[in-house]
């Protein structure tokens, strides 16, 4: 004899097909970011922005540069403007044992940024990125993206072009 299953007949479900499902869904690539200190705070910026990042170099004075550059560094036979990021983010000068020069490439000439720590990479798969919360001032939010958050830390993610444009139109004002 033949049993009957007392089970319900399975139910249809209609999956209504989206613009990205027809073109085939496609995983945002993951976001690769330079993590370093500034003060006593942390901050990142997207992998794509850098060239090189240096341990060894050495900054030479140069006079009559607004007082967020550090000075010059001589790379490759270049002379690369070095900017101070604590003096450009308003940070409070720290005892800082190490520091390392980022050369980045925005703009059409390279400029060097000098931070308060090593340098560590990781990925945005790693972490979670948020948006900018709106606690930040005027002039902070300027220079940031968004926070990326690894490993119960906060980080800053910078807008290097920002930062650029910012200086260039500082320079124009000032000069």
């Amino acid at each position: 004899m033949a049993r009957k299953s007392k089970r319900a007949p399975p139910k249809r479900v209609t999956v209504k097909k989206t613009e990205s499902h027809k073109r085939g869904f496609k995983a945002k690539p993951a976001r690769k970011f330079a993590l370093f200190a500034v003060g006593v705070e942390k901050f990142c910026i997207d992998l794509d922005n850098i060239t090189e990042i240096l341990d060894t170099y050495e900054v030479l004075p140069a006079a009559h540069l607004p007082h967020v550059f550090a000075g010059i560094a001589k790379l490759q036979g270049t002379s690369v403007p070095v900017i101070s990021m604590r003096k450009l983010l308003s940070e409070n000068d720290v005892d800082a044992s190490t520091q390392t020069c980022v050369l980045t490439a925005v703009g059409a000439a390279p400029l060097a940024l000098l931070v308060d720590s090593d340098v560590t990479i990781a990925t945005s798969r790693k972490g979670k990125l948020l948006p900018l919360p709106d606690c930040y001032t005027k002039d902070e939010a300027e220079f940031l993206e968004g926070i990326f958050w690894i490993e119960d830390s906060l980080y800053g993610i910078l807008k290097p072009t920002q930062m650029v444009e910012k200086l260039a139109q500082w320079r124009r004002t000032h000069e």
